[in-house]
């Protein structure tokens, strides 16, 4: 009897180990490092419609419903820090500016936490990715610019490729 009772425990740990592993995965997928190669074919903003049911219900099964949130919250240009959206904002009177734009953009420190099929309506606008460019590893990436809430790039997987 006292090893029966001993080979459950050790199967109900066993078990409990394996749910809280399979949990792990889904809140924290493994990061790529990936670049833009193609700057100017991402989101500069979701559109209200973006986050849909379709699209929300697959990238809750790589991130978790906080990360999500904050994706939400934190991937139009507009949210993002100053110092970065005022470098990518297009200057007419610079035509250089893009060049610039690209510069900045490329030499982020991002990471691809989710991929998604771009489905709304009936129409699939490809695959995309939710990278993430957290603050404290893009602490130095303008001088002067300083910021502590990470923010989310989406843009066609196509526009990037994993860093090796």
């Amino acid at each position: 009897m006292k090893y029966l009772l001993l080979g459950l425990l050790i199967l109900g740990t066993s078990f409990n180990s394996m749910a809280q592993t399979n949990k792990a995965v889904k809140t924290s997928p493994k990061m790529e490092r990936m670049t833009i190669v193609e700057p100017g074919i991402r989101s500069v903003s979701a559109l209200s419609d973006f986050f849909n049911p379709v699209i929300t219900k697959k990238l809750l099964t790589q991130v978790s419903e906080t990360e999500l949130k904050s994706i939400k919250t934190n991937c139009n240009e507009g949210d993002y820090p100053e110092c970065i959206k005022k470098t990518l904002s297009y200057n007419p009177s610079d035509p250089n500016s893009d060049a610039k734009s690209d510069k900045l953009i490329k030499s982020l420190v991002l990471y691809r936490i989710a991929k998604f099929d771009n489905i709304r309506g009936k129409e699939n606008f490809g695959e995309y990715s939710v990278l993430i460019a957290p603050a404290a590893e893009n602490k130095n990436i303008l001088e002067g610019c300083t910021y502590t809430k990470d923010f989310y790039v989406l843009i066609p997987t196509k526009g990037t490729k994993i860093v090796k």
